[in-house]
């Protein structure tokens, strides 16, 4: 995403993409539909038309301070498709913590482990993860129970 708004919803209608959750206010766009009396809004074009606004950032991750049950899979989080991506790991264990990353390459639910990340505590590690396409998904493991944050940046 290469925005902070909230998408309230989105479809495919007649080969174009429709997105709700647009203010009134936005500005004018050729891609914008306002309804008559002004309180509902949808942005409507193709994928093509949203390559054209700039590549895709953002930030986000499957854990944000999150308590977590040892070897329990986090969430899968979408990775594929960005460009530079970060993965920043804390957690407020007393004692290290060891984080498994775990990737999908192709999207088929075939997981693999990528990496192990031992964080100190009160540390944030950040690890900068390889440019390309090398997974499309990535989730967590923890060796322990404790609280954790695996956050990813997107540019």
């Amino acid at each position: 995403c290469t925005h902070n708004l909230q998408i309230n919803d989105y479809a495919s209608y007649r080969g174009m993409l429709v997105i709700s959750g647009i203010s009134n206010i936005s500005k004018q766009n050729d891609h914008i539909f306002t309804s008559s009396d002004g309180l509902c809004s949808v942005w409507a074009g193709t994928i093509d038309d949203l390559w054209n606004m700039g590549k895709p950032v953002g930030q986000g991750g499957p854990w944000k301070d999150d308590d977590v049950t040892a070897n329990t899979a986090s969430d899968p989080y979408l990775i594929g498709h960005y460009d530079n991506k970060t993965l920043k790991i804390s957690h407020k264990s007393s004692n290290n913590v060891t984080i498994t990353a775990e990737i999908d390459p192709t999207g088929d639910g075939v997981w693999m482990t990528y990496d192990t990340y031992t964080v100190k505590p009160d540390e944030e590690k950040v690890v900068k993860l390889p440019k390309g396409n090398f997974a499309k998904w990535i989730r967590f493991k923890s060796n322990q129970n404790t609280n954790i944050t695996t956050w990813l940046i997107y540019e």
